[in-house]
């Protein structure tokens, strides 16, 4: 039995390794040694918004190009798993006219078939029996607090970087927690029929 009915999973930064290419096209090398913990790739690029997407533009196979971190089939598999039914849920930039169409062709190249919705406001979407796995800190927490529940993906930028370097461990232990604080809650409605 599936204890999520809807389980979304983001994509760059969590099974696309959108921060290396990105830092390539701004002239710089991404180096997980050296990159400084709790640090957007935004803020360490340090241009403005429109600069830092507009770099991307140049490209129009920049999105569909960015290659799959290695646990994306171990985090999809885990997804489907727990969850009744998953979706891609993805904040494709406006600044990018390639981007949606782009990421769509990645997942189809990548033999992900499920759909993909594209919202900004993840956090809308948010309920209880549904989860959330990204690598953005307030996603994850905007998430929580509208009623859903969510991973905080491990990464180098976010407030779980102290596990970036084994984030399928992390998001095992805390999907079984999930889990099990779904199991004790269903358990406790069932004592009060």
């Amino acid at each position: 039995m599936y204890q999520f009915e809807f389980g979304f999973v983001d994509m760059d930064g969590t099974i696309v390794d959108f921060v290396t290419d990105c830092m390539k096209v701004h002239d710089l090398k991404f180096d997980p040694t050296t990159y400084p913990v709790g640090t957007s790739v935004e803020t360490l690029i340090g241009k403005s918004k429109e600069e830092f997407w507009a770099a991307m533009t140049q490209d129009a196979y920049f999105w569909e190009n960015l290659k799959p971190y290695p646990w994306m089939n171990e985090l999809m598999s885990a997804m489907r798993w727990a969850c009744k039914n998953v979706l891609i849920l993805s904040s494709p930039t406006k600044c990018h006219p390639f981007c949606r169409d782009g990421k769509q062709k990645w997942l189809t190249r990548y033999g992900i078939h499920e759909e993909m919705i594209n919202a900004k406001s993840k956090h809308l979407l948010a309920a209880s029996g549904r989860l959330l796995v990204d690598d953005d800190d307030e996603k994850t927490a905007s998430f929580r607090a509208m009623g859903g529940k969510a991973i905080l993906f491990p990464r180098l930028w976010n407030q779980a970087h102290a596990l970036a370097n084994a984030p399928m461990f992390h998001m095992g232990r805390e999907l079984h927690m999930l889990i099990q604080a779904e199991d004790k809650l269903a358990e406790e409605r069932l004592a009060h029929v």
